[in-house]
């Protein structure tokens, strides 16, 4: 079947959600042909629904009809293919061929991991680092964060390195700073592996106030970088993780695949870089152009796509054994070393997360409107929290 379909041998993998994990659905796309995969991996047999929301089928519906001899299934439609029904015996499967377009997809040729601080630009600028590393020259590193608004994503930029062997950039994001709705305390140890490096960050304790209600993963074995995204509810509720895919190490592109990435986050690392901090001087941190660069939409934080407000964020490099090394940003105190399993900031002088407001600041006095020139935040006061706000979007608030 697959030398007699291009869609099996090269189209592009579109994973395909179903509430029962026994099954195992996706589509392959070429522009010649569409192809569903569904297979029932349990010793029973089993009926369900996959989502195929995401795709478009014709008004009369599209009829998938099997590759191995013929055979037809019910009708896919507009009405039902948020929740289409399959029945498979057990151990078996069905792949047909079927008129569902797939979504088109945004990407953002400068999500390369190159040329860091001139994709974000010098107001971006929010953190650089004050501790040798403890790794290697050149091996693992974090030379400078920039953080801003790009449409309807967060874009964050990290210049350094990372072993190639594991060794993960952890990035907190909390979307609502003050309002505890993340973990200021992280319950991880449930989540399984792989990535191996998410169970031991339980217990890490962060500054008070800042509580992350997201945490994106990046790693690279080989040739390949690994992107997971954890979503940290507050107390009552599990900490869930996604596979988001894999992308092609210094391959100057952002896209992944292999996963599932509804939201199309972006993520391009050129690993190259050697420039930058080494293990006897800080002196140079700003010189470093390469790392990680990420694009992370707001749908993906639960955010509107015209979102305009406060975020808070912090990343470091967790070594493969949990060990949180002393590559954080915002920078640990000078003279840090590693932090060890499960650390607690609280016990750590200075702040280790950043503000950062992203959007464009409205203009809050439109004519007639009665409300204060410089009331940025329309509280109906002008004092230092518009400053704030005003500094935060300037990159001086907190980084």
């Amino acid at each position: 079947m697959r030398k007699n379909s291009v869609a099996l041998r090269r189209g592009s993998y579109l994973p395909v959600t179903c509430p029962n994990t026994g099954i195992y659905a996706f589509v392959r796309s070429d522009a010649a042909e569409t192809v569903l995969v569904v297979i029932n991996l349990n010793s029973s047999s089993a009926s369900s629904t996959i989502d195929l929301s995401a795709f478009t089928v014709p008004s009369s519906g599209t009829v998938p009809a099997s590759l191995e001899n013929g055979t037809t299934l019910p009708v896919i439609t507009a009405s039902n293919k948020a929740a289409y029904p399959v029945s498979l015996a057990a151990r078996s499967w069905f792949i047909t061929r079927a008129a569902l377009s797939i979504p088109q997809v945004v990407t953002h040729p400068d999500i390369d991991g190159r040329s860091l601080p001139t994709d974000a630009g010098t107001a971006a600028l929010r953190a650089t680092q004050a501790c040798l590393s403890s790794f290697a020259d050149n091996v693992g590193e974090l030379n400078q964060l920039f953080a801003r608004a790009d449409g309807d994503a967060l874009r964050v930029s990290i210049t350094g390195n990372l072993p190639q062997d594991g060794t993960s950039l952890d990035l907190f994001i909390d979307v609502d700073p003050g309002a505890g709705t993340g973990q200021n305390r992280l319950v991880t140890a449930h989540i399984p592996s792989p990535p191996g490096g998410l169970a031991p960050l339980d217990g890490t304790t962060f500054d008070a106030g800042f509580a992350p209600d997201a945490l994106y993963y990046v790693n690279t074995v080989g040739s390949l970088v690994y992107v997971d995204r954890v979503k940290l509810p507050s107390a009552g509720t599990l900490a869930t993780k996604d596979f988001l895919g894999t992308v092609a190490l210094n391959s100057g592109r952002g896209v992944l695949s292999a996963g599932g990435n509804p939201n199309n986050v972006e993520v391009g690392f050129d690993n190259t870089n050697t420039a930058g901090i080494t293990a006897a001087s800080v002196a140079n941190a700003a010189t470093a152009t390469t790392g990680i660069e990420l694009r992370i939409p707001f749908a993906d934080l639960g955010l509107a796509a015209d979102f305009a407000g406060t975020v808070a964020l912090t990343a470091f490099i967790e070594r493969v054994d949990g060990t949180v090394s002393n590559q954080w940003l915002p920078a640990l105190p000078a003279g840090s070393g590693d932090l060890g399993i499960a650390p607690n900031a609280t016990n750590i002088a200075g702040t280790q997360h950043l503000t950062v407001f992203l959007g464009a600041i409205a203009d809050p006095t439109p004519p007639g409107s009665g409300i204060a020139l410089g009331d940025l935040n329309r509280d109906g006061i002008v004092d230092g929290a518009d400053l704030g706000r005003l500094l935060a979007q300037w990159g001086m608030n907190g980084g």
